[in-house]
């Protein structure tokens, strides 16, 4: 199915992705921003940003069956299913939280960038990309290490980086850490990042 996070009803809509019907309305946190799905657990994520919560949804009965408290502000969420491990950029704490798909509690939280916001996991290499739209900044977090790595790559020109994803340019992988993608208008322009090995 689809799932659509409603920020004005609290809520998140089920829709049926074969006749694009309404199956259920989902009562979750104070505004939802952001939807992730996790293959390990059949879980589905999603962001309260009004009630600082993360919603826990069991995807084949479409209930919530958890509530996590996190950051302030939580506006993104992704999730690693090598590691099994879900990521929340919380907007106002400037943060991440890192939160075990099997038990549900927060193993760790991560200072980033300045208003984080995307986030997203590049299962290949097991680094997870934050952008934080308050200081023009990329976050690289490895998974592995569980440690965060600051992109000494800065945006200078009045770009606002708002969300990332698992992308190839130019034929290059950019989740290994060597390249940065941003948002240039309506192209896109490949940056070697300093910090990549």
């Amino acid at each position: 199915g689809i799932y659509v996070a409603n920020a004005n009803s609290n809520d998140v809509s089920v829709i049926n992705s074969q006749t694009n019907s309404l199956v259920t309305t989902i009562r979750v946190g104070k505004t939802p921003t952001s939807i992730a799905y996790n293959p390990v657990s059949h879980s589905l994520y999603v962001t309260n940003s009004g009630s600082d919560t993360l919603s826990v949804i069991n995807a084949t009965t479409n209930n919530v069956v958890n509530t996590i408290k996190v950051g302030s502000s939580p506006l993104g969420t992704a999730v690693n299913p090598n590691t099994n491990v879900v990521y929340v950029t919380n907007g106002i704490s400037n943060t991440v939280s890192v939160i075990n798909g099997t038990t549900n509690r927060i193993e760790s939280s991560f200072m980033v960038g300045e208003s984080p916001v995307g986030v997203t996991v590049n299962p290949e290499s097991n680094i997870t990309y934050v952008t934080n739209i308050g200081d023009n900044t990329v976050s690289i977090i490895n998974d592995k290490m569980n440690d965060s790595r600051l992109s000494t790559a800065r945006i200078t020109f009045g770009i606002t980086p708002i969300n990332a994803g698992y992308i190839q340019c130019n034929g290059k992988n950019v989740g290994d850490g060597k390249y940065i993608v941003y948002q240039l208008k309506t192209n896109l322009d490949c940056k070697t990042n300093p910090s990549g090995n």
